[in-house]
């Protein structure tokens, strides 16, 4: 296991950590959750955790796990934790008191179409860039787990203009079903109702990467 240090550390410094050890070891990657939040939206807000998405399958875990920052605690459990999950939440610094780094690995051909969006920003200062998922397939994760922040955080994102629309109906149709509630949710945020093209064909409903058909129903949707 990696020692965990007492002091928590800077959660600009842990970024640019995990972005440098991952780039300078080949794995591909892209900073999501309320990080890339504050990319798409007029008024972002603040986060106490660092999400990134890895484009690399399971049995990578372990490799990966080995060139994270050295503050970031791991041991044979939490390989095959992940293993097993695909995904899972690592500390940097003392657990439940430094920042929790949330790691989610590729499953599913969504991860895919994820990995080859992801885009550059500028971080901290204009010449320093770091990988950013897009705003549509951050949409799509949020409507997947569909807690009541993640529908602020969505409406948000189709009020500055951010949102393709179309590439998110397109995967939620295709993950969740066309009767799913968040689905028809999304439409009814983005003001869209059953307008795409009906002989656009989606295919059926995949092996899910989170288990979203357990996700909570949203008010007034069944």
């Amino acid at each position: 296991m990696v020692p965990t240090p007492n002091k928590r550390p800077s959660l600009v410094g842990l970024v640019i950590a995990l972005n440098d050890s991952l780039s300078e070891a080949g794995v591909g990657h892209g900073f999501g959750g309320a990080l890339a939040l504050a990319y798409y939206t007029s008024q972002p807000r603040t986060t106490s955790d660092i999400d990134i998405n890895i484009a690399a399958s399971v049995e990578m875990v372990a490799e990966v796990f080995k060139v994270l920052p050295h503050a970031i605690s791991w041991d044979t459990a939490s390989i095959a934790q992940c293993k097993r999950d695909g995904q899972i939440r690592l500390w940097c610094g003392q657990p439940q008191k430094g920042i929790p780094v949330d790691l989610f690995f590729a499953q599913h051909e969504f991860h895919d179409a994820v990995a080859a969006a992801v885009s550059t920003h500028p971080f901290g200062t204009e010449e320093y860039l770091i990988p950013i998922i897009s705003a549509a397939h951050l949409t799509v994760f949020k409507a997947l787990f569909n807690r009541p922040k993640d529908w602020v955080d969505i409406s948000e994102m189709l009020r500055a203009g951010s949102v393709d629309v179309l590439e998110v109906d397109l995967w939620l149709e295709r993950l969740l079903g066309i009767d799913h509630h968040a689905l028809q949710r999304f439409r009814q945020l983005a003001g869209k109702g059953a307008t795409r093209d009906p002989n656009i064909r989606i295919q059926p409903k995949v092996d899910p990467i989170i288990p979203w058909q357990t996700l909570r129903k949203g008010p007034g949707l069944s």
